[in-house]
């Protein structure tokens, strides 16, 4: 059995990858691409890791001052507004540091 995970095996998807040897590839070649676990993990941390510690704060502290759950829960479903508009914002930055390689099949 196979440690890799193979779910969206068989299906075409469009991604950016940065190669420094992009020229020795053609249109056509049968390629992978890999990413190390490391980069899968820091990607999962950033899209939910922190949204869910931003929120569940916001949830805990607005209902520590305002002693409403109604208005806390409110609060920590807008926190993530903020939240994801940064990591929008940090797309590049996450485009650079959470890269996949790609690799000629045999």
């Amino acid at each position: 059995m196979s440690a890799h995970c193979h779910i969206a095996e068989g299906k075409e998807k469009l991604i950016d990858v940065v190669a420094p040897d992009a020229h020795s590839y053609e249109v056509g070649d049968s390629v992978e691409v890999v990413a190390s676990r490391s980069v899968g993990m820091k990607a999962v941390a950033w899209a939910f890791g922190l949204p869910f510690i931003v929120m569940v704060t916001t949830v805990f502290v607005a209902s520590y001052f305002t002693s409403n759950e109604g208005l806390a829960a409110l609060l920590g479903v807008l926190s993530l507004v903020p939240c994801y508009a940064g990591l929008y914002l940090w797309r590049d930055h996450f485009k650079r540091t959470l890269a996949f390689r790609v690799r000629k099949k045999d």
